[in-house]
């Protein structure tokens, strides 16, 4: 075989070639093709590191999901209050039957119960005194 004569090995096929071109595409076929890989190290490292960054991530979300909770559970309880209270000025100025009153009444209280249940997770979450729940909000507006 001479200098511009090489083996090529395409698809199982092997070949003789003495064009400078194809002993090019040889050669580029030959070269190992880039993939998406890691080595061994850069996987070590990333198990050290994105247990510690998800748990962390997880947490602050947890704890919007929990404050988001209670704000939602204040404003509807807050409407709900609000609409008592139309209804309650409608039944005095003799607009409305007195039964719708009770219906009212009924949606404040179970509003007035998700809250508390809103509150409690808080508790559970940072602790039962007040101090404990100071401190939370202060590190939420912190954060914000």
């Amino acid at each position: 075989m001479n200098s511009k004569q090489a083996v090529l090995g395409i698809g199982g096929v092997f070949f003789k070639a003495r064009d400078p071109v194809a002993l090019a595409a040889c050669e580029l076929s030959m070269r190992r093709r880039w993939r998406f890989q890691f080595g061994l190290r850069a996987l070590l490292i990333a198990a050290l590191l994105l247990p510690p960054i998800i748990a962390y991530q997880f947490r602050q979300w947890h704890d919007e999901r929990i404050w988001r909770a209670l704000e939602a559970a204040k404003q509807r309880r807050d409407a709900s209050l609000v609409a008592w209270r139309v209804m309650y000025d409608a039944i005095q100025s003799g607009k409305a039957p007195p039964a719708q009153e009770g219906a009212a009444q009924v949606q404040y209280y179970a509003a007035r119960q998700d809250v508390e249940s809103a509150l409690s997770a808080l508790k559970a979450r940072y602790g039962n005194t007040d101090k404990d729940l100071v401190r939370a909000m202060e590190a939420r507006r912190r954060r914000r």
